[in-house]
Order: C-alpha cells, then sequence, then structure tokens
C-alpha cells in the first residue's frame, strides 16, 4: 500500500486540494476540516500539509468579540454645600423693607416706624474682624404705653430663620446682646461675614398705622 502511494505521488507530482468553502479530510481515522492540503513525497516519504483553518478562503474566523464592558455607575453627587451666612440680598416689597448699618460705626440712636404686623424692616451689616468686639441692640417704643408687641432678630437672609440666642420678642424695650465671638449669653456673630437685623410688629399695631420705633446699637468701641 505505501508503494502504491509513492508511486502515485511520483507520478503525479503535487496532488492539491481546495475549495471556496471549507473540506473534510480524514487522516488516519481522524476527520480534520481545512481549506486546503497538499500531498507530496520527500526523503522520509509521503508529506500531507494543509492550509487554513476551515473557512474557505484561508481568512481566519471572526474572533468572539469581548462583552462590552459594564459602565462605570453615575458617581453621587456631591450634596450642595451649606451656603455661607449673609448670602442673601434684601429686596424691598409690599412687606419688606431694607436698609443697612454701618456695623464698625453704627452711630446714634435712629427713628423709624413700620406699618401693621406683615412688614418685616431688615438691616444689612458686616462684622469686622475684631473677635473681642461686642456690644446690644436695643428697639424701643416712641410712645409710652402704647402695647406694640415687636420680635427683634438677626438672620443670615432677610426675614430668615433667628441665630441661636439672637432673638427677642415682646412689649417695650427689646435687646439683643451680641459678640463676634462665642460669650455667654450673647448672640454668637462669626468675624467678616454678613448678617440681617430683623424686626416686625408682631401685635397692637394696625394696618392703618405707622408704629413708631427707637433703634439704638451700642457697642465696646472696639471694632
Amino acid at each position: 500500500m505505501r508503494n502504491k502511494l509513492l508511486s502515485m505521488t511520483v507520478l503525479l507530482g503535487w496532488v492539491v486540494a481546495s475549495a471556496a468553502q471549507a473540506v473534510t479530510v480524514t487522516f488516519n481515522g481522524t476527520q480534520y476540516t481545512v481549506d486546503s492540503f497538499t500531498i507530496s513525497q520527500d526523503a522520509s516519504g509521503v508529506v500531507i500539509t494543509t492550509a487554513g483553518t476551515g473557512n474557505g478562503g484561508g481568512t481566519d474566523p471572526d474572533p468572539t468579540p469581548d462583552p462590552d464592558p459594564t459602565p462605570d455607575p453615575d458617581p453621587t453627587p456631591d450634596p450642595d454645600p451649606t451656603p455661607d451666612p449673609g448670602t442673601g440680598s434684601c429686596v424691598e416689597s409690599l412687606t419688606q423693607k431694607c436698609g443697612t448699618i454701618d456695623w464698625a460705626s453704627p452711630g446714634g440712636r435712629l427713628t423709624s416706624a413700620i406699618p401693621g404686623t406683615n412688614v418685616t424692616q431688615s438691616w444689612q451689616f458686616t462684622t469686622t474682624s475684631n473677635p473681642r468686639f461686642a456690644g446690644d441692640i436695643n428697639v424701643a417704643e416712641t410712645t409710652g404705653f402704647e402695647s406694640v408687641s415687636r420680635r427683634l432678630w438677626i438672620s443670615t437672609e432677610p426675614n430668615g430663620p433667628a441665630l441661636t440666642n439672637c432673638s427677642s420678642e415682646g412689649n417695650s424695650n427689646r435687646k439683643i446682646p451680641w459678640a463676634q465671638s462665642a460669650m455667654f449669653l450673647r448672640c454668637p456673630l462669626q468675624t467678616n461675614t454678613t448678617y440681617f437685623l430683623n424686626l416686625r410688629n408682631v401685635s397692637g399695631c394696625s394696618a392703618a398705622a405707622n408704629c413708631g420705633f427707637y433703634r439704638n446699637t451700642s457697642t465696646n468701641g472696639n471694632p
């Protein structure tokens, strides 16, 4: 059998099998799928050489695509930062009156008035850089025994929530002791920070009346 195969190879020279499609051949009882094969002879005997991988035309099969990578989850957004004191601004309206105070030199007594109980007067001020600066804010009625109840408070925005230990409410004289540092029983203010002093009639003042008051700010003279 070997001699026949050898003589056949010698007579025929090269035998090449190829096809546009893959072909299946069996050698020694085992099947192989290839694009082409050749049978030749050399000093060692019959040589069978295959080419391709069984896809026809010698083209490598498409590689298995990598799975899409799992996208990173969206990062959790940072929470909105806590606003610094004094970020609000006062806007005049039917229920809001605005003003300012020179905190380093607040001057003498101010005389003013607020109508009814739905209007808030807000004065904007900015503290100084001295943590030892301290004083008192006083509001008093201009007419004795007028029985107008008022609320006086300090906030970080016009008509905003009162800071701790920074409000006073009742008839006649109202006072807020303050300091530009933490001091016992005083409204603690930060240095170089904008705040608002607010005043509103709570009761005893009709909508048609302008209920007058005095406002005075005293300090230790060390701004």
